[in-house]
């Protein structure tokens, strides 16, 4: 499912690859302290009088750190209330919803779709992105399954 941003004036950082997700994030009114928490726990969304704050671990890869941002960038987009908490694997639907945003705001499909293109691997995407291994590995699957089913799609038409 494609996120259309609510603000087009920030095209330009949304098609830079990298992302650059802390500006992003800054622009978009979130404000980003690093902290030293649990190893559990990715970063913290809270709002308070007006103004929202995002707490993210420290001690975690700059890779997850990204990822965490645009989490909890997509929450703060999508439901501008309330606190978040993320974790490596989220079981709500929003927490699910939300690791999809993410992972079209690291890895927009047009430029995964051009890597693969151009043969890059799973590892170079990775660098290309600066994301995991794994995040890269899932958006791979998740565009390749995009691409069938739309084909199953045109075939059906005909």
């Amino acid at each position: 499912m494609p996120f259309h941003w609510p603000d087009r004036s920030l095209d330009g950082l949304w098609h830079t690859v990298p992302v650059d997700v802390f500006e992003l994030a800054r622009r978009y009114g979130l404000e980003i302290h690093d902290r030293f928490l649990p190893d559990e726990v990715g970063g913290i969304m809270h709002k308070f009088e007006g103004k929202s704050y995002l707490y993210l671990n420290r001690i975690h890869q700059p890779e997850r750190g990204r990822f965490t941002v645009a989490h909890e960038l997509a929450h703060h987009l999508a439901h501008r209330t309330g606190i978040y908490m993320s974790s490596p694997f989220g079981s709500k639907p929003q927490e699910r919803l939300a690791d999809e945003i993410a992972a079209e705001i690291l890895m927009p499909a047009a430029e995964v779709r051009r890597c693969r293109r151009e043969g890059m691997g799973l590892e170079e995407m990775a660098k290309h992105f600066i994301v995991s291994k794994e995040a890269i590995r899932i958006r791979v699957e998740q565009v390749e399954e995009e691409e069938r089913q739309r084909t199953a799609q045109r075939l059906r038409t005909l």
